[in-house]
């Protein structure tokens, strides 16, 4: 592991797009690099370097959009995906300005997930509101 791969440092966002018959979007992941080495599978996480920890980022990124798009085909929204792009930031926190904007803040974790969508109307997918309505393990939360 060399001084370019030292898991400390500014945050790792992954990007990966997506689009279909009048859809379009992205889902993006930002995190701290102690909250992706906490969230990876490989044990134990004193051994990730930060090469580790941006591939990661693009696998959870990769992963979050296939629910995405397992939810949008239930709703007969076919999409393609992109390639996630992954990106070294100076802090984890993306600013959510756009009305097809949804963001999920994953507390105690140094880490946000969000979706942008264009071409659908969000209010027409009859999405869940709150986290209480007893959704269960893989149900979509829409973040």
């Amino acid at each position: 592991m060399g001084p370019d791969d030292a898991v400390d440092g500014p945050g790792i966002t992954a990007v990966i797009g997506f689009r279909g018959d009048g859809i379009a979007g992205n889902l993006g992941v930002t995190a701290s690099p102690a909250s992706l080495a906490a969230l990876h599978p490989l044990q134990p996480s004193a051994a990730l370097g930060r090469s580790d920890l941006s591939d990661w980022a693009g696998e959870l990124a990769n992963q979050l959009l296939g629910v995405v798009k397992h939810q949008l085909a239930s709703h007969g929204l076919d999409t393609w995906t992109g390639t996630p792009v992954v990106l070294q930031v100076l802090a984890p926190n993306p600013k959510a300005n756009l009305n097809d904007t949804l963001l999920c803040k994953l507390k105690p974790l140094e880490a946000v997930v969000w979706l942008e969508l264009s071409g659908v109307d969000l209010d027409t997918l009859d999405l869940p509101t709150a986290v209480d309505q007893g959704l269960k393990s893989g149900d979509m939360i829409w973040f």
